[in-house]
């Protein structure tokens, strides 16, 4: 097996501003996650269920946006494509953490049009990553280096999250969040530098046909469509969880917000052990396996939560080992879902059929959002019920559907084919 030192130089070079480039940039996207932006907007007035209508709009931009962007990679190039996204992403972030500074009504339209802007340009730019990467990282390391570029990316926003975390602990005011949030516009600005920095070596043919055929070539593709419609479904019932989390630890259990970041860097710190969990079990016992285990574990996180006053414990210690068990878990599917669409993608539409992939995964997410914002928002759900005696909130009763659509969807791992593969990592 070739080692990293008889990689051609070139490659070389962009293999490190690739990781380099991921690190400066994941921040930002990050921080729709682990709970940063939650407190954010909430801290600007906004409700709980606007602010889960805002954290879900970056994922459901991609729905609308990802496979025509792919198309038009495959056509004009993946770098100029990607170029105009990264700058998407820079205005828009940039927008969102000025928009503290403005009165209340401009502050709402500015911060949905950076969302908007920077959500649009994400999804531009990560229609063809994929498919940039694919001739530059050699086959027979390229799990081991995207693993490597995950691990890389993820630390470096702990590290940032970890820093937030601390600085909201001794100021919480509007005027800290933008600090950290410009220092994260920065990076995406630094990201770019970076970005210009990876040659695309791949001169993909044009593709002759329009968007309906190049969809029916990739819709045709064996196992591929069943695999998709198993990632919408369970991506439905698991992609919003961790945003309930926040909520519930904002709105009823009552922690600081600067808790509220930090049960977030723990999502990210149990991710970092579920990529390496998750490798080492697809290479052993296959995908499906994986997939079996994440169905249960996930509905055993979903009890604990629901089991929190039986336990003689803090809320926050149970929180926080019920947030990284999530992780871990998310984490270690994550690597079984893009294990087996390495095998299923084809040569021919290779951005095209990764963004469509993509785009079902992020349409479960960006449709849980959507009904969960507006489940709260018109309180179809009781704000207070009980449940063996315990008092529980509209929250609780969202954890227990979604466990209770986690296990019933054990019937649907039929759809998966395991292809026996070695573990990989989609690039993000």
């Amino acid at each position: 097996m070739s080692s990293f030192t008889e990689i051609d130089p070139r490659k070389k070079r962009a293999m490190r501003a690739i990781i380099y480039a991921q690190c400066a940039g994941a921040p930002a996207s990050i921080f729709f996650i682990n709970g940063f932006m939650l407190t954010y907007f909430s801290g600007l007035g906004f409700s709980s269920a606007t602010v889960l209508l805002l954290l879900t709009l970056p994922n459901l931009l991609p729905v609308l946006i990802m496979i025509p962007a792919a198309l038009v990679s495959d056509r004009l190039g993946m770098k100029k494509v990607g170029t105009i996204g990264l700058f998407g992403t820079i205005f828009g972030f940039f927008l969102v953490t000025i928009a503290g500074s403005f009165p209340y009504d401009l502050m709402k339209q500015a911060v949905i049009a950076g969302i908007i802007i920077f959500g649009t340009g994400i999804a531009v730019f990560a229609s063809n990553f994929y498919a940039l990467l694919y001739p530059i990282i050699p086959d027979n390391i390229r799990g081991r280096y995207f693993g490597k570029m995950r691990l890389s990316w993820q630390s470096a926003s702990i590290i940032l999250t970890l820093i937030a975390s601390a600085l909201l602990k001794i100021n919480s005011s509007i005027p800290m969040f933008q600090l950290v949030l410009a220092t994260a516009t920065i990076l995406l600005a630094i990201r770019m530098i970076f970005y210009f920095r990876i040659p695309e070596l791949e001169n993909q043919e044009k593709p002759r046909q329009g968007i309906v055929s190049s969809l029916r070539h990739i819709i045709g593709i064996p196992n591929f469509m069943p695999f998709c419609s198993y990632l919408f479904l369970i991506t439905l019932c698991t992609g919003s969880l961790p945003w309930i989390f926040g909520l519930l630890e904002k709105d009823v259990l009552g922690f600081e917000k600067g808790i509220i970041v930090l049960m977030g860097t723990l999502l990210l710190i149990g991710s970092l052990g579920g990529f390496y969990l998750g490798g080492k079990m697809v290479d052993r016992y296959g995908t499906k396996y994986v997939f079996l285990i994440g169905h249960f574990t996930y509905g055993l996180i979903l009890f604990l939560v629901l089991a929190r006053d039986w336990f003689p414990m803090p809320y926050i210690v149970l929180i926080a080992i019920c947030t990284a068990m999530f992780g871990l878990i998310q984490a270690a599917s994550g690597i079984a879902f893009t294990s087996e669409l390495f095998v299923l993608i084809p040569a021919k539409n290779r951005s095209l059929s990764t963004a469509f992939a993509t785009t079902l995964q992020m349409g479960g997410l960006a449709l849980s959002g959507l009904i969960f914002s507006k489940v709260i928002d018109l309180k179809i759900l009781s704000d207070r019920w009980v449940l063996l005696g315990k008092s529980m909130s509209m929250y609780d009763a969202i954890f227990l559907g979604c466990g209770i659509g986690i296990i019933l969807l054990i019937v649907t791992l039929g759809l998966v084919p395991s292809i026996v593969k070695n573990a990989q990592w989609i690039p993000r």
